[in-house]
């Protein structure tokens, strides 16, 4: 009966002990779960403060170019200490609106004078081939009038020996 009892107690108190060992386990776990979870929102949230901290950090480096010289565009940032017609390659941007049109009207200017030398050329070419023409012209009217003439001479050369060759048979 003794050992049946101390047998139940030994029984009951490993049940005990069982019981203690799975709630401090749960607890254990539900303890890990929690840190995990803090950790894992307090990650989230470093990550967030960084991105917007980055996010910060780009708007303002975006800002200061916007407003700084070399976005900007200023052509006084580009102007050499050497003279007012040199400027500095690296800071330089461009030409200003002026200097482009003065460009484009020189560029319209060439553009004049170039169609203005092909129209002379084409002149110069089409009065050429008119004196051809009318060389070629004289030249036919000149054979023309030689052939006719030779064949008015050639007429009379044959009456003139016509009346030759009649003169001669009646002599």
């Amino acid at each position: 009966d003794l050992y049946l009892k101390t047998r139940l107690q030994f029984d009951e108190r490993a049940k005990h002990l069982q019981n203690l060992e799975s709630a401090t386990r749960k607890a254990v776990c539900t303890a890990v779960k929690e840190f995990n979870k803090s950790q894992a929102t307090e990650s989230l949230e470093r990550k967030i403060r960084e991105k917007k901290q980055e996010q910060e950090d780009n708007l303002a480096e975006i800002s200061n170019l916007l407003r700084g010289d070399l976005l900007s565009e200023n052509p006084h940032q580009a102007a050499s200490s050497f003279g007012p017609h040199r400027v500095v390659p690296d800071r330089w941007k461009g030409m200003t609106q002026e200097q482009l049109e003065q460009i484009r009207l020189v560029q319209r200017q060439q553009v004049q004078e170039k169609l203005r030398l092909q129209e002379e050329e084409r002149q110069r070419d089409m009065d050429w081939d008119r004196r051809r023409v009318q060389t070629a012209c004289a030249a036919l009217l000149r054979e023309r009038w030689q052939q006719h003439q030779q064949r008015d001479l050639r007429r009379a050369l044959d009456c003139s020996n016509l009346g030759l060759a009649k003169e001669q048979r009646a002599q």
